[in-house]
């Protein structure tokens, strides 16, 4: 529920906020999915390693 009296100074720091959200949460999403891209090419990498026939197979 926003009023449409809003002093100006107020709604840019609202639309302020909500920009730094947006990018804390852009953030996030890309930490999150760096780290689950590391953890799997680490895994398949020690998988590789430890079956060297399975490098030669197609997925």
């Amino acid at each position: 529920m926003f009023r449409e009296t809003v002093p100006s100074s107020s709604a840019l720091e609202h639309e302020e906020k909500a920009k730094m959200a947006a990018l804390a949460i852009k953030n996030l999403n890309s930490l999150k999915q760096t780290g689950v891209e590391n953890f799997i090419l680490r895994t398949s990498k020690n998988v590789l390693g430890q079956m060297p026939w399975l490098g030669k197979t197609q997925f």
